[in-house]
């Protein structure tokens, strides 16, 4: 039987007591929690390098109502159109 000891320091993070570190499970856990912040993060850097004209954001301007796990054929070729064609209008334009 495992006997250590977890402790929770703080902001979602675990730590194996005695053991010197975050166990590999822990440390998969406080890196999912801290995907959306690191996210977040990196868009507004975007958004503020697109600002300053030094980046273009090339995203879709709305997902038309897909979610992002559909397996709907029809809707995810619906949607590639859409990006191709926002791709080449971007394009004209740059």
């Amino acid at each position: 039987m495992d006997r250590r000891k977890f402790l929770n320091i703080g902001a979602g993070a675990v730590v194996a007591a005695g053991f010197g570190g975050l166990t590999a499970s822990a440390k998969a856990a406080d890196g999912l929690r801290r995907r959306a912040a690191r996210y977040n993060v990196a868009v507004t850097w975007a958004r503020k390098l697109e600002q300053d004209g030094r980046a273009v954001i090339v995203a879709p301007d709305n997902t038309c109502g897909i979610d992002t796990l559909t397996k709907d054929k029809n809707a995810l070729k619906l949607f590639y159109q859409k990006g191709y064609e926002d791709g080449h209008g971007l394009a004209k334009r740059l």
